[in-house]
């Protein structure tokens, strides 16, 4: 009774302190937030600046000119931007500024003055024509032709040639993972409960005499989504999202009396698995086919930029001693599932293939195989 009459009196005591420290923390958390921040001034007008994807000037201190990336970038947010404008409403020319600008930051020009073959500028056309609700801005383009780089003409009709490369928006990423999925699916034979048998008996043979060495090689296949909170001003702190195909390869060499169990090799693989992609090792592990997207005014745009190649949100900096470091937003896995699990056993010049999802093949054949050995 004693002890709870002493707390009641310490939690008394404390209110005015706590109280005061807790208000002071929700306001700097509710000041701090994406929904509350301010983007910084120029210093000469000081108005707030945007970065060149929402309609900004290029930051020529970073680099002369945007990357092609960059500049596709731009001009995708600006598609979608233009899908809700209604030109017959209201004056178009801040839209007409905008993407003349992305498409002079874009020209590139050879020695006389014709935009180069590699100038990104048929590619950002053929994304225009892919969205049929910014169609307005193309005929805003070809009406005021002569205020476009030079060439504008060639770059229309390079335009209707253009694909899509692997990877970049608007690609079909799903069929080229599919494709994947199938060719190694295709290398994996289907044994018979004899053939398996037989299989074991004969690396059996192989690792009797304590020389030779079991080799287990493991390719994995999963789609896979990830997502990341961006720079507040650059990507004005969106969340990317990038989802694909991921691979991933590991091979490891046990020699006759340390063969784990079917079971035992498969959880340690799965965890070093969980490892790698979580701590983005791409030696490791790396997604092959895949797109990446920002929820922008509630659409999806498609951007052409990897998700680990964008710079994160800055969340706050830790000083250790005479350091400090700045910490960002880490990229979080949302969700994962096994497509293909391909083990090559070998010995010597033996070797068999298996799908430890498809059946239980490599379970019967390693079991097959303890007993053989002994």
């Amino acid at each position: 009774m004693i002890i709870k009459i002493f707390n009641t009196i310490l939690f008394i005591i404390s209110l005015p302190i706590t109280v005061p420290i807790f208000l002071l923390a929700m306001i700097h958390s509710w000041s701090t937030t994406k929904d509350n921040y301010v983007p910084p001034r120029d210093p000469e007008s000081g108005e707030l600046l945007k970065s060149f994807y929402f309609g900004g000037e290029w930051d020529e201190d970073e680099d002369a000119l945007p990357s092609d990336d960059d500049s596709l970038t731009a001009w995708m947010f600006l598609l979608a931007d233009a899908e809700d404008f209604d030109p017959s409403k209201d004056d178009p020319g801040d839209f007409f500024k905008r993407a003349n600008y992305i498409l002079w930051k874009a020209f590139r020009f050879e020695g006389d003055g014709k935009p180069e073959k590699q100038s990104c500028i048929p590619e950002l056309l053929w994304y225009l024509d892919q969205n049929p609700s910014s169609a307005w801005l193309r005929d805003l383009l070809v009406d005021r032709k002569p205020e476009l780089p030079r060439g504008f003409e060639d770059c229309m009709k390079a335009s209707r040639k253009f694909k899509p490369n692997p990877n970049r928006p608007l690609y079909d990423w799903e069929s080229d993972a599919s494709n994947t999925i199938e060719q190694m699916a295709q290398t994996i034979p289907s044994y018979s409960h004899e053939q398996i048998k037989d299989l074991a008996a004969q690396f059996a043979g192989q690792l009797k005499d304590g020389k030779a060495e079991l080799t287990l090689h493991s390719e994995i296949l999963e789609y896979a989504e990830f997502t990341k909170t961006l720079s507040r001003f650059e990507w004005e702190g969106k969340t990317m999202t990038e989802k694909g195909l991921a691979g991933w390869g590991d091979s490891q060499t046990f020699a006759g009396d340390q063969i784990p169990t079917a079971d035992d090799y498969e959880n340690d693989v799965l965890y070093r698995l969980s490892s790698a992609s979580e701590y983005n090792a791409d030696y490791a592990y790396g997604v092959i086919h895949y797109e990446t997207t920002i929820n922008h005014e509630e659409k999806t745009v498609h951007v052409p930029i990897d998700i680990d190649e964008a710079d994160a949100d800055y969340v706050w900096t830790v000083s250790e001693g005479s350091m400090d470091y700045d910490i960002y937003e880490e990229k979080i896995t949302n969700t994962r599932s096994t497509e293909m699990f391909k083990v090559t056993v070998s010995c010597n010049d033996l070797e068999a293939f298996f799908d430890l999802i498809a059946d239980n093949s490599f379970k019967s054949f390693m079991d097959h195989i303890f007993p053989a050995i002994d």
